[in-house]
């Protein structure tokens, strides 16, 4: 028969195993967890590589970019004029060689005026701008047909719109206007009827103008410099 010690010893179990506690991980331990763990992100790779390469993920990612592409077309669709002057002008603009685009802003200065290609008659315009310099006016032309034409400006106290040669014209409306600040005039010209905008908000309408068709554009009347950082016309 052992010794009683003996047979205890054979027997006895750590004390901390018994309550519960872990004994430290042994350095083969630890490393065999790295090893799992890094190929396990290797085995993660290799499946996207796979998925990509089949086509599952980049079939999906062409059918976002279509649908973007799409709507932006049908977007653009809407516009018959969409400058906005980053590369230079998409449209032809007169006088030749047409205005001075620097820094993708428009620039005129006293007296210039300058029409988009085309001809249009209900349409709605919008131009955002700024007077740089001086006093005076500045704003859009449209309806513009030999000595006749439609002018919205701004001249820092007031949004106007006037017509040329007898064309009706509006009651001036108040716009507390400074230099150096982006103004966005919109007009909405359909039939006998124009309204026009200052950064949204409605100013006044006219209902009894001249429906006839002719270009649209920018001018600048007693003005050192004004600029335009986008020019828009749609249906």
């Amino acid at each position: 028969m052992a010794p009683r010690d003996t047979f205890f010893k054979r027997r006895s179990v750590p004390i901390p195993a018994m309550i519960g506690f872990q004994t430290p991980k042994t350095r083969g331990q630890t490393a065999l967890e790295y090893v799992m763990i890094i190929g396990g992100a290797i085995m993660f790779v290799v499946l996207v590589v796979i998925i990509l390469r089949s086509g599952i993920l980049s079939g999906g990612v062409a059918d976002v970019q279509k649908k973007s592409e799409d709507y932006q077309k049908t977007y653009l669709q809407n516009y018959l004029v969409f400058e906005n002057f980053n590369t230079g002008t998409s449209k032809k603009w007169s006088p030749s060689p047409g205005p001075t685009i620097q820094n993708g802003r428009l620039k005129l200065l006293s007296g210039e005026q300058f029409t988009v290609q085309g001809t249009f008659t209900n349409f709605t315009l919008e131009a955002t701008g700024k007077r740089t310099g001086g006093g005076g006016k500045f704003g859009v032309i449209l309806r513009s047909l030999g000595t006749r034409s439609y002018q919205v400006y701004l001249d820092g106290s007031n949004v106007v719109l006037i017509g040329n040669n007898a064309l009706p014209a509006s009651v001036p409306a108040l716009f507390a206007y400074s230099d150096n600040i982006d103004a966005t005039l919109k007009v909405a010209a359909y039939s006998n009827n124009i309204e026009v905008f200052v950064n949204g908000v409605s100013k006044f309408k006219i209902t009894n103008a001249d429906a006839f068709m002719g270009s649209a554009g920018v001018y600048t009347d007693g003005v050192t410099s004004a600029e335009f950082d986008s020019f828009r016309i749609s249906k």
